[in-house]
């Protein structure tokens, strides 16, 4: 997914040898127990990150009902799939 973004990894940019340079992400065996101790698991997850997705959807078609359009501008959905897709976005 980097690569097609055209992203670098956080793991080859930083520089984590300062002693007060703290690294905090998780390695995937941290990240399972941190969530089994709050009770989650991957769909859970995945259902709260859907969820808060379709939320913020609904409410942005429901701002759209009660505002007017501006004058002369024409709003467009991106197309999430040609976004990712797309070699010459980034």
């Amino acid at each position: 997914m980097k690569n097609m973004l055209g992203l670098d990894s956080q793991l080859e940019q930083v520089d984590y040898s300062k002693k007060n340079f703290v690294h905090a992400d998780l390695s995937p065996a941290k990240m399972k127990e941190a969530m089994k101790e709050r009770g989650d698991t991957g769909t859970t997850v995945a259902l709260s990150v859907l969820t808060d997705f379709l939320r913020k959807q609904n409410q942005m078609e429901n701002k759209k009902g009660k505002e007017p359009p501006a004058k002369g501008k024409v709003e467009e959905e991106p197309d999430l799939l040609s976004l990712l897709t797309d070699p010459r976005r980034r």
